[in-house]
């Protein structure tokens, strides 16, 4: 059957989702993804599940390859049903009735591959990329068990989007923790367990860690995080996809390469920084500088009212000595006055406006500030998938340290993991990172005006708005008010403003703000996202 050919038997249609090589090539036949495989009816197999969502095996045709053999049913997506035209004229004649071919008889299905230890029970691990249901939450080729965090960033650096791995949870005994790269970012996922079921938030649905990844490779996580539109697509391997083994010594020339990488991507950092340490160093002094200018603007002003209330006052004197001999006087007076009046306002004036050119400035370095902060994370993940990797070859700290820009007062082999703190926003706001702390979807506007009254300056919430250009709405209190802030959503990001919308999600806006004041967008906002409502309500 070749792929422009219909197929004359009724039967199914199956979209493969993923590569399949099979163990047992007398039996089972290699599909690829996007393959389309066709299930002739009435099935000559025992049928698992449904049609729509089979479970077990298939006895099918490639319809790419015209191979015919079994695929397992987790690798497939129902597409359509096909149902044979009416005949035309004749029926074909058969020839030796009664006689079936043996060839038109499916062989049994395909046992599990066995390795060497099979004399002792134990199975292989499983070669497909998606989950074997069959196997227990240990043998799964994406589980890692026990783990450190830099063998996890050496095996995901560079990995593509929808790559995971479960491994236990350190903290937490019994759950798990799910590590996902997503847009270039190691994202993880507490897998939480209770009352024998798993899941990410209650209620939780699933019960086994493999049943729920087996979910969440057909369905993206948008279920559980909006923000996450992606599918658990490919299994990471432990000690797989690597450049030496892990446990084998690495030649000099393997370590001499791996070392001038490290050198190169840490320069890059350490440039990278410097610029941004210099931006966020005009930054500040500006800030310093539009605030000393607004405090000259109030006093201008206060002083413009005075003025005025002097010659509304002299203008009444003059009112009353009009063709008095002090009429003169006053009057010489009241110019003088005026004449001061006019300069102070075209000193205040000209203090607005140099404002206002500040303000502007100011914006520019912020969006400044965020584009190297983006790209100096960039960098700082290469340098460290690099180190976690060199460490994960047994290099030593000390050779690891010769190749990187430390002060001779940082003895501590771990600062060479870490940013300024001024940037470890995750570990300086780990209450920020926890979106229950702050986000309330189903606040309206007083009931967050009721939540947050009487709390201090910086607390804040989000909640959600039904319009698609502006979704969210951040209630927080300034200066003892509460105030509210549409969030804008743009193809750049999420933000308060053009050209600030550059934050990939609402916990990275949460972070940046939690760091810096929000007086750029608007000057009564004298403050930053300091403490999460949900913090304030635990107390």
């Amino acid at each position: 059957m070749y792929p422009h050919q219909q197929p004359i038997t009724p039967g199914i249609d199956y979209r493969m989702i993923a590569d399949y090589e099979p163990q047992d090539y007398e039996r089972c036949i290699r599909c690829r993804e996007n393959d389309i495989v066709f299930v002739e009816k009435p099935f000559r197999f025992q049928l698992c599940g449904t049609e729509q969502r089979p479970e077990g095996w298939l006895y099918g045709t490639n319809k790419q390859t015209t191979d015919t053999g079994y695929i397992p049913a987790e690798y497939v997506e129902y597409v359509r049903e096909i149902q044979p035209p009416p005949p035309v004229g004749l029926p074909a004649l058969i020839e030796n009735p009664g006689d079936e071919s043996d060839s038109d008889i499916p062989p049994d299905i395909p046992p599990r591959i066995l390795s060497s230890a099979s004399e002792t029970g134990q199975r292989e691990l499983p070669s497909p990329m998606y989950p074997d249901l069959e196997l227990p939450l240990q043998e799964q080729v994406w589980y890692w068990g026990n783990v450190s965090r830099d063998e996890v960033r050496a095996r995901l650096a560079d990995a593509p989007d929808g790559t995971f791995l479960v491994r236990n949870a350190r903290n937490n005994p019994g759950e798990y923790t799910l590590t996902l790269c997503k847009s270039g970012i190691i994202k993880l996922i507490r897998i939480c367990h209770r009352n024998g079921m798993y899941g990410f938030s209650e209620p939780y649905g699933f019960s086994s860690v493999v049943s729920l990844v087996n979910n969440y490779r057909r369905e993206p996580l948008t279920r559980y995080n909006p923000e996450l539109d992606i599918t658990l697509k490919y299994p990471a391997k432990p000690f797989q996809e690597l450049p030496f083994k892990v446990h084998e010594r690495l030649s000099d020339e393997n370590v001499d390469e791996l070392c001038r990488s490290l050198r190169e991507a840490d320069q890059m950092f350490v440039q990278t920084s410097n610029v941004y340490q210099n931006i966020y160093n005009d930054f500040q002094a500006r800030q310093q500088e539009i605030q000393i200018t607004k405090t000259a603007i109030s006093a201008y002003e206060e002083t413009i009212k005075m003025f005025n209330e002097q010659c509304s006052t002299l203008n009444g004197y003059l009112e009353q000595a009009a063709g008095t001999h002090d009429e003169p006087r006053l009057l010489e007076n009241f110019r003088k006055m005026q004449t001061r009046l006019k300069a102070i306002v075209g000193q205040c004036e000209n203090l607005r406006r140099r404002l206002n050119n500040d303000i502007i400035e100011q914006r520019q370095r912020d969006q400044d500030l965020n584009a190297n902060k983006a790209e100096m994370f960039r960098l700082k993940k290469l340098r460290d998938d690099k180190i976690a990797y060199m460490k994960s070859q047994k290099i030593s700290d000390d050779i690891i340290n010769k190749h990187l820009q430390l002060d001779d007062e940082e003895d501590d082999v771990q600062d060479i993991y870490q940013l300024p703190d001024t940037l470890e926003l995750r570990e300086l706001y780990s209450q920020h990172c926890i979106m229950e702390n702050w986000y309330f979807p189903r606040f309206g506007r007083k009931q967050a005006e009721q939540a947050l009254e009487g709390t201090e300056d910086g607390t804040f919430l989000i909640r959600d708005k039904d319009n698609p250009n502006t979704p969210y709405a951040c209630s927080l209190v300034a200066n003892g008010t509460v105030h509210h802030c549409l969030i804008e959503k743009t193809v750049d990001g999420y933000g308060f403003a053009e050209p600030f919308n550059l934050h990939i999600t609402l916990p990275d806006l949460v972070l940046h703000y939690a760091n810096n004041s929000l007086i750029p967008h608007n000057e009564k906002l004298d403050t930053t996202l300091s403490v999460p409502l949900g913090c304030v309500l635990r107390r």
